[in-house]
């Protein structure tokens, strides 16, 4: 909701009791909150405190679940920062962790931002190869929200190329399942960027409904 001062308070005392619980997993998992809230209103470096926090408690109770989610956030963060090598690394590490557990949600998300930093760093082959691996586990294990990313990523490269009608036809394999994902925040960007390529399309009547979607 926007509430930054209040989450960041109820996480810190959800800390708090966690630290008192000797609750080594519980504190783990406030550092990768705090560090995301963080991350998100531009502290860099106190957000990879905590990520790494988080990380080395993760690594010594050998948890193969929340480690490579954790590399995510790390690799995000370096990624949103401009530090694309620190970023790499970060994704390789998610993307080895996964692979060695068969975490297929995990793979497909080291994928995606595997594509996506590619595509920020302006290596588009690996980029794209990127993103279709992840189309294609996705698929395999009918994991349709890493579907809808992947669509939604893969779109975003080819508008980005000037390739609208590409870009048209991936955000639509996206619209036919979208009611299958949960995630709204992706349902908004996924409608936002229709709107968006419709718009550059000159498709401006049918653009207009799909902005407001995602808009509301």
């Amino acid at each position: 909701k926007g509430d930054w001062e209040k989450a960041s308070k109820l996480y810190l005392q959800s800390l708090d009791f966690e630290k008192k619980r000797y609750s080594l997993n519980g504190i783990s998992v406030c550092y990768n909150n705090i560090g995301y809230l963080v991350e998100e209103h531009g502290d860099f470096n106190e957000s990879l405190k905590y990520f790494n926090d988080a990380l080395r408690i993760q690594k010594m109770l050998g948890d193969r679940n929340n480690v490579p989610n954790i590399y995510l956030n790390i690799g995000v963060t370096y990624m949103d920062n401009g530090f694309y090598k620190e970023a790499l690394e970060a994704f390789q590490n998610s993307l080895q962790v996964a692979i060695s557990f068969n975490l297929f949600k995990n793979i497909v998300a080291a994928l995606n931002n595997l594509g996506s930093l590619y595509l920020k760093w302006g290596d588009w082959n690996k980029s794209i190869e990127y993103f279709e691996q992840a189309i294609k586990k996705s698929k395999e294990n009918d994991f349709f929200e890493g579907l809808l990313h992947s669509y939604n990523n893969l779109g975003e490269f080819y508008s980005t190329k000037g390739e609208d009608q590409v870009a048209y036809d991936l955000y639509f394999h996206g619209l036919e399942i979208i009611d299958k994902v949960n995630d709204d925040y992706l349902k908004a960007e996924v409608k936002g960027n229709i709107g968006k390529i419709l718009t550059q399309l000159h498709k401006f009547s049918e653009a207009y409904p799909y902005l407001i979607e995602s808009y509301d």
